[in-house]
């Protein structure tokens, strides 16, 4: 049975973050998500996302299934 984790999100984060550009680095050991917000003169590096490499790849068949049907 899947255990039950209560997320507590922070006030400043509720809205989300928009981002309209996505940075990826790999390593052999972790994936790197770097997402900006860019606009015509100037871009904001808005949120950095480090994953170990299992949960990237988790992550990514759950996109995946997802986002296959849009």
């Amino acid at each position: 049975m899947a255990e039950t984790i209560k997320v507590h999100i922070p006030e400043h984060l509720r809205a989300g973050i928009y981002s309209n550009i996505a940075n990826i680095q790999v390593s052999k050991n972790e994936v790197i998500l770097d997402f900006i917000f860019a606009k015509p003169e100037e871009a904001t590096l808005v949120s950095r996302v480090v994953l170990s490499l299992e949960h990237a790849k988790s992550l990514e068949k759950v996109l995946s299934n997802v986002l296959k049907d849009k």
